[in-house]
């Protein structure tokens, strides 16, 4: 009897709020894994694969002497490294120069503006398009001031093209309407668990 009284009782708190959610979880799915899936999802295509292709370009194709192969050794890497190097320098006289000395600045140039597009995706204001056109302007902005002798270093035509395009191709990418598909992937993923 005691049992049917305790049951009786009005539900309030966190239980009652525990009591409404569906079986299959959608509004879970929805209002909290699908938002952060999209984040993970952006984040992974738009900053980490262009941030790992630089990178890749770097290990197997520039100068060993750059400071990175000393942290490689320092890590134990750099055997790995060295076999890896052996084997794509097989392919670089296929490769043209700018994709070696150039083309990894310009993806970097991407990440980093679609970085900024992640973390001020929910705001449109003023202040998000400051960040992302700064962003979007460091790259250029550096070869134009090595060309004045502002900053050390030789202007390069190819690094200025690779870097304004990198933060031009990351702002269209990542505007709302680019970002549709992303959300549309990423409702594909998630529909089979919301049903």
């Amino acid at each position: 009897m005691l049992s049917s009284v305790k049951n009786a009782a009005p539900k309030t708190g966190s239980a009652d709020r525990q009591d409404r959610i569906e079986p299959n979880q959608t509004g879970l799915v929805r209002n909290v894994i699908f938002p952060l899936s999209r984040v993970l999802v952006s984040f992974c295509i738009h900053v980490l694969f262009p941030l790992c292709i630089g990178a890749l370009i770097y290990v197997l194709w520039r100068p060993t002497t750059l400071r990175m192969f000393a942290w490689l050794r320092a890590l134990g890497l750099y055997s790995l490294v060295i076999n890896s190097r052996a084997e794509a320098g097989r392919v670089v006289q296929f490769i043209p120069s700018w994709v070696i000395y150039s083309l990894p600045g310009g993806l970097w140039t991407y990440a980093t503006v679609a970085w900024m597009a992640i973390v001020w995706r929910e705001d449109h204001g003023a202040s998000s398009f400051v960040w992302l056109g700064v962003a979007a302007a460091l790259g250029p902005a550096s070869e134009l001031f090595q060309l004045c002798g502002v900053l050390p270093g030789t202007f390069d035509r190819n690094d200025f093209i690779c870097y304004s395009l990198g933060g031009l191709v990351a702002l269209a990418a990542n505007t709302e309407g680019a970002n549709q598909w992303t959300r549309d992937k990423c409702y594909l993923f998630w529909g089979y668990f919301s049903r």
